[in-house]
This record gives C-alpha cells, structure tokens and sequence, in this order.
C-alpha cells in the first residue's frame, strides 16, 4: 500500500484494524471472568462462540504442548480471517462510495428488492477477488444486497475487490 499517496487511507485501516482486535480481546476478557458456567450463565453472539471456543482451548492445553500450538495457531487464524474479512469490505465500500457513505451502508438495513442473482453475484465476485466468505464473513451479506440496491455493477465490484484484495487470500 502506498501510504504517501493516500495517507488517511492507511490510517484509517490501522485504526480499524485496532478496533477490531481490542473488540475481539474485550469479549474475550469479559467471558473469560465468568468461567464457572455452573454457578454464571454468560451469553455470547455465535460469531463470539467461536472465538471464545478457540481462546479456551487453547488456555486449557497443557502449557507447551503440541496442542497447544495447535490452539494457538488456530485462534490466530480465526482472528486473521475476522481482519482481512473486515477490512476487505470496509475498502471495497471506501472505493466505491467514498468514506462518509461507506460508513452508512455498513449499519443500514437492505431495503426489500435486492435481486437475488445480484447478491450471489456480489458474493461469487468478492471471493474471487478477496478469498473465501468465512462463517464471520457472511454478517456482510446485508451490505452486498445494498450494493445491489445502489446499483453496483459487477465490473464495479470486481474493480472494487482487486483494490482492495491486491494479493488475493485463499
């Protein structure tokens, strides 16, 4: 990434990127403190379950082990693929409709009409730029569908993913 050119840009991921893992590590910690399920019930969304499900695993292996690395290794993938997910779709929307927009596509809810083959256009053509849409990845369907709505085209799209996604992740 040139980092002269558009330096806000840059910024802004780091930025994103911190947010990301300080809200991953702030779930983390706060299930953390009630581990005693039999005496706490403690909630999670399925997209922390997974996380929360790494993160003990890898607490409960024994302390150099083989499956401790392994758990490691693991909940540094799952937080690896959240990143590049997240950041992936938040370039793309900064690419196509600029950062004050981009902003409101994430939080708004589609309005009816997005056509299905444009949704699984958008997805087909996101992983081909981008990689695989994990389990975690899919929370962006709703902000594929208002690309559809806006009327992104898939040359858009796909102009948009290789920007975005310049060393394509498998």
């Amino acid at each position: 990434m040139e980092t002269t050119r558009y330096p806000h840009t840059y910024l802004s991921l780091c930025v994103a990127t911190a947010l990301i893992v300080m809200s991953v590590m702030l779930v983390l910690s706060n299930v953390v403190k009630h581990q005693n399920f039999e005496e706490k019930w403690v909630s999670v969304s399925q997209d922390d379950a997974t996380l929360l499900y790494l993160k003990l695993k890898w607490e409960n292996a024994p302390a150099g082990s083989e499956k401790k690395l392994k758990a490691q290794k693991e909940l540094e993938d799952e937080i690896a693929d959240r990143k590049h997910a997240d950041n992936s779709v938040y370039r793309i929307l900064n690419h196509l409709f600029g950062k004050e927009t981009s902003s409101t596509m994430l939080t708004s809810t589609p309005l009816p009409g997005a056509e299905t083959s444009c949704l699984k256009m958008m997805i087909k053509t996101y992983e081909q730029g981008c990689g695989v849409l994990s389990d975690y990845g899919m929370k962006y369907t709703m902000v594929f569908a208002n690309m559809c709505n806006a009327g992104i085209s898939e040359k858009q799209m796909t102009d948009a993913a290789s920007q975005a996604c310049p060393a394509k992740k498998k």
